[in-house]
């Protein structure tokens, strides 16, 4: 028998005093298992730059967003002029919340913020982790994470007390009869009650989203809806919870399930509601429409990963995605029209009146007449999107779809723009199709991103 170069790479076996060798099994390489990515890769280590990663706050005509450049900005709503804006330590993606005349959020320099409404600094507090939830409030309670850390907090920063969970939060704290639900990139989510004592906690396969209430038919707390003077109050309260193990969740208000529904696709968005219909966006870029019978009645498909909310306005949905567009759909789920921006856009819009206002990666913040189809105007902030903030970008975008081993695998933007190095796509503005300029409002710059035009809208 030849055992070829070396005796030693066969195993031996004595067998009656006698030896016997025979070859080894050949090893067979385990698959691979992508995992969930994690909270710190997502959302440490965050690059400056210009880009808007948040809901904006309106408040007695005033829009209040933050940026990666590190500001909290104040813009006129009606005119885009700047009014004010406030420097924090690190990128900002913690959406402002006005309550009882100041304003609150979080940065990426750990530290909780209050202002008044003129951009005064009244107090700011160390946390001692990194703050990219947003936050909520009922009566002199104010409710932020930061990291790991679920807190409760006064008017006057006080903590009151706080609540950890296995892993990071990216949430919008609810509330309603006497209970708190937060959930966690720890699969779990949890109920408190106003003191921080668990009452409760329910484990998916996935991180989760923040839960939406429904109430028959109505949403009780909603992210552009995080101030309350009093705590919510409803009977017959339903939870519904978005995961990344694909599926949808409907609980009691006590933890127990009622039903799962799965999309076929990880979940990546904050939920809508109305009437019987849940909206979730996941990462192979479908809006679905949900039945709160839990089957789905509808979905449209974007060209990219959808992690916003969608912003409900009568019978009309905005859907907002990381293509760089914006999607303004029938409640049958057909397209009405489109519009292109430079880059993703991570989060929600909000509607006042016939107004649209939301903020892109491309460093900018629109404002859009939905029933003109106007650019009423736009803001740029910071200095546009440096190299290692588009990279960080991508490798977001590559890592969530990656796990999800859909078809969009690589990001790659669909705007001249994202072709381009970054110092060199600061152009003309040129017109995005089915669209036109604001009457008197909107201000041509040249320092104005230049862009692709959008699909034609379809009338």
């Amino acid at each position: 028998m030849d055992y070829g170069e070396k005796k030693s790479d066969y195993k031996q076996e004595l067998v009656a005093g006698s030896e016997k060798y025979y070859a080894p099994e050949q090893s067979v390489e385990k698959p691979v298992i992508q995992q969930t990515p994690t909270f710190d890769q997502l959302f440490y280590n965050i690059p400056k730059g210009g880009s808007i990663a948040a809901i904006p706050e309106y408040h007695d005509g005033i829009i209040y967003f933050p940026s990666l450049d590190t500001h909290i900005y104040a813009l006129d709503a009606e005119t885009g002029e700047m009014i004010w804006k406030f420097k924090t330590g690190g990128p900002a993606m913690s959406a402002p919340l006005v309550h009882n005349g100041r304003i609150y959020f979080g940065s990426n320099d750990n530290h909780f913020y209050c202002l008044d409404l003129s951009g005064n600094l009244i107090w700011k507090k160390n946390l001692g982790d990194i703050i990219v939830s947003y936050p909520s409030a009922i009566g002199d309670n104010i409710f932020i994470a930061a990291g790991k850390t679920f807190f409760c907090l006064s008017e006057n920063s006080e903590e009151k007390w706080r609540f950890m969970t296995g892993d990071g939060l990216l949430i919008v704290p609810k509330a309603v009869n006497d209970t708190i639900f937060i959930s966690s990139y720890d699969k779990n989510i949890y109920a408190l009650d106003m003191k921080g004592i668990l009452k409760w906690k329910f484990a998916t396969g996935g991180a989760l989203s923040s839960p939406l209430f429904m109430s028959d038919g109505k949403e009780l707390f909603s992210v552009n809806r995080r101030s309350h003077r009093e705590m919510p109050r409803a009977d017959n309260v339903v939870l519904y919870i978005a995961s990344s193990d694909n599926n949808l969740y409907a609980l009691t208000e006590d933890g127990k399930l009622l039903w799962k529904f799965n999309g076929g696709s990880s979940f990546a968005t904050a939920l809508t509601g109305s009437g019987d219909t849940i909206y979730a966006g996941n990462i192979s870029g479908y809006m679905n429409a949900i039945n709160t019978g839990g089957s789905r009645k509808w979905s449209f498909r974007t060209g990219a990963l959808v992690t916003a909310a969608p912003t409900i306005d009568k019978e009309e949905l905005y859907v907002n995605s990381w293509d760089g567009k914006i999607y303004c759909l029938d409640e049958e789920g057909g397209k009405i029209w489109d519009f292109l921006t430079g880059g993703p856009i991570a989060a929600e819009s909000i509607v006042v009146g016939d107004r649209i206002y939301f903020g892109s990666a491309d460093t900018f913040f629109y404002c859009l007449d939905k029933k003109k189809r106007s650019v009423e105007w736009t803001f740029q902030c910071g200095f546009g999107i440096p190299e290692n903030l588009q990279n960080k970008i991508t490798q977001v975008a590559n890592a969530v779809t990656e796990y999800d081993k859909k078809i969009f695998k690589v990001w790659i933007p669909e705007t001249k723009a994202g072709k381009v190095a970054a110092p060199s796509f600061v152009q003309d503005y040129n017109t995005p199709a089915g669209f036109k300029l604001g009457e008197g409002v909107y201000k041509s710059a040249s320092s104005y991103l230049s862009k692709r035009k959008p699909y034609d809208r379809q009338n």
